[in-house]
């Protein structure tokens, strides 16, 4: 099987279950979508990389627009898992809005990381469609929620500054999430070991000086 092959291809499609047709169908489209875009990535080499026919897509996705919708979906899930599973080991009152930017190290070269980010700047001028937006919606809400929560702990605890607004700093933290998406798209890989600089440097306008800093 050629490096690049999907692991679907080729397979008897009778012996698939329609769950994991779906889910060669999604991966398939990940890729696809990420390289070449929502108008590049056609349904028929979508298809053919998921070892199906152009219409059994169809039978799993009404339209190209609720296929994207669910690829981006599907991604988020997945690259959200790998996050929680990063982050839920750190114990109440740990710095865990440190961690979520230190992950940044982790997460700057993951290709599903990668993938999610051109999906998401792909979804923003697809966003008037309904299902697109909830996709969208849903792909930076969690992250966004976390990021509150873990604001207003660190706050509580005297650790962050009492000023910021938890919601405005998870709308910073998105916002730094979609810079990052849109220089490695226009930039490419180049610059993927710059962009935990990010959210490390809003971090350490959150914190509160210590005893030393501030008498200095």
């Amino acid at each position: 099987m050629a490096a690049d092959a999907h692991p679907l291809a080729g397979c008897d499609r009778r012996r698939l279950t329609a769950d994991q047709r779906r889910a060669g169908i999604l991966l398939a489209a990940r890729k696809a979508f990420a390289q070449r875009g929502f108008h590049g990535a056609g349904t028929s080499e979508i298809a053919t990389a998921a070892g199906c026919s152009e219409p059994m897509i169809y039978k799993h996705f009404p339209s190209k627009q609720a296929l994207f919708a669910a690829t981006l979906e599907d991604a988020t899930i997945e690259l959200r898992g790998r996050i929680h599973d990063a982050l839920d080991h750190h114990s109440p009152g740990a710095d865990e809005l440190g961690a979520m930017a230190g992950i940044a190290n982790r997460l700057c070269d993951d290709e599903v990381m990668l993938d999610v980010a051109r999906l998401r700047m792909l979804a923003i001028p697809l966003a008037d469609d309904p299902q697109i937006r909830a996709a969208l919606d849903l792909s930076l809400s969690g992250m966004r929620n976390r990021v509150v929560r873990v604001v207003g702990e660190g706050q509580e605890r005297g650790e962050l500054r009492p000023d910021a607004d938890p919601e405005v700093i998870s709308w910073l933290w998105v916002g730094f999430v979609l810079a990052a998406a849109y220089r490695y798209s226009v930039e490419g890989k180049d610059v993927l070991h710059e962009l935990p600089e990010m959210p490390k440097t809003l971090l350490r306008l959150l914190r509160q000086p210590t005893s030393e800093e501030a008498s200095s």
